[in-house]
């Protein structure tokens, strides 16, 4: 694979890294798009963009420095990014507390908001995915189906010389497929939250699916002293996102009839 786009000078640009911002371009580009339609402040929602994309970075960072902490050599280790290493779950669960609270800070409409990051999300993060493919990290157990992967470049750390599951190209198919879906969801009558919920819900199914095909155990086990070797951490986790989620779902449900009897 190409972990290494180019060079500018001795300094390597690294494919993982240049497909993760053009991700994020593209949620900024949708997030934008929406608030001017809307009628919501510009700088308001580049400020939560900012914010939000930092902690989110933070938080993958540091779920990979826990799950990875026997290979870390002190302090250093744990903020020097040229080494990689980013675990996807730990963006939302450090950023969405923090979008939420800018939100409410700035006095905008809540799931309004929420909703147009939640069906520009998926799309940004299979764009990463492909990032994933090219640096040769999350990757799949070995295989024998005609389209496995077989990484023969010396910086990437999937195993060299056996045919792997793209499981990353499963994930970036799937997510591609959600994104499409919930834009679509978007043009239609629906009550605001529905979308970023139906995001999380559908990623925590499709993301325990694809679990079933990696094989990078170094990612760690969900709560391996009670469950041994049984889900993997992003299946534990997987399995608590959409807990809560219907347990969200749930209370706005109970909640619905008040609303529309205040609206009336």
């Amino acid at each position: 694979m190409w972990p290494v786009l180019f060079h500018l000078g001795d300094t390597p640009i690294y494919s993982y890294g240049i497909l993760g911002a053009v991700g994020f371009l593209f949620v900024v580009a949708v997030t934008l798009g929406d608030a001017r339609k809307k009628g919501w402040e510009r700088q308001d929602i580049v400020d939560l963009l900012f914010y939000g994309a930092l902690a989110g970075l933070v938080g993958a960072r540091a779920f990979h420095v826990l799950q990875m902490h026997e290979q870390m050599n002190g302090p250093m280790d744990w903020i020097n990014f040229r080494t990689g290493g980013m675990v996807f779950y730990g963006a939302p669960i450090v950023g969405l507390p923090v979008a939420f609270w800018w939100i409410r800070h700035k006095g905008l409409p809540l799931w309004e908001v929420l909703d147009s990051f939640g069906k520009a999300l998926p799309m940004g993060h299979a764009i990463s995915r492909v990032g994933c493919v090219l640096a040769g990290c999350c990757y799949g157990l070995p295989t024998d189906l005609p389209w496995g992967i077989t990484y023969t470049h010396p910086h990437t750390v999937a195993p060299h010389d056996v045919a792997l599951h793209p499981s990353q190209l499963y994930e970036a198919g799937l997510l591609v497929i959600l994104s499409l879906a919930l834009f679509a969801w978007d043009r239609r009558p629906h009550r605001p939250g529905s979308i970023i919920l139906g995001y999380l819900g559908s990623y925590a199914v499709l993301r325990w699916v694809v679990e079933l095909f990696r094989g990078d155990v170094e990612r760690g086990f969900f709560m391996e002293p009670v469950f041994g070797e049984l889900l993997s951490m992003s299946q534990g986790i997987s399995i608590c996102l959409l807990a809560g989620v219907a347990v969200v779902y749930w209370i706005r449900g109970r909640s619905a009839p008040e609303e529309a009897k205040s609206a009336a």
